[in-house]
């Protein structure tokens, strides 16, 4: 089951171009969204999971040291498909194993990757990203990758 979160509409300013961005990036482990963004989403997956976080872990701020039942995510692009994660690309575990995070975080409001979304190597784990340069149109489809 679904639950879809409404995200008001930002104005972010930013340098360069002056435009919002999304991006694609492998060098990036986890998903980074714009503040407002972020917390809509992660609001909505703390009250799914119903269970207190635990203490932040780094960069993470939804940690839990008990198993928890994690909820579907999926991510829609406006006018275009949305890629649900399994639980492997949403969640991240530490070192010692004892604690659980959301693998997604926060982005900077300011500064010059202000305004960009990273849509990044562990949400795309086993997925394939098409681009249809011509027709301004990406889709994902399932892929189990072995290296």
């Amino acid at each position: 089951m679904f639950c879809r979160i409404e995200v008001p509409t930002l104005e972010v300013q930013v340098s360069g171009h002056g435009q919002r961005r999304h991006h694609r990036r492998r060098r990036h482990q986890v998903h980074a969204a714009l503040g407002p963004v972020y917390a809509a989403m992660r609001d909505a997956f703390r009250r799914r999971v119903r269970v207190p976080v635990s203490a932040p872990l780094g960069g993470f701020d939804t940690c839990y040291n008990v198993t928890v039942r994690v909820p579907s995510v999926a991510l829609a692009l406006s006018g275009g498909p949305a890629v649900t994660l399994p639980e492997e690309n949403v969640m991240i575990h530490s070192s010692s194993g004892s604690v659980t995070c959301l693998a997604m975080a926060a982005g900077p409001l300011d500064g010059v990757n202000a305004g960009l979304n990273v849509l990044a190597s562990m949400q795309q784990q086993n997925h394939r990203v098409l681009f249809d340069v011509a027709n301004r149109r990406v889709g994902f489809s399932c892929e189990f990758c072995t290296t």
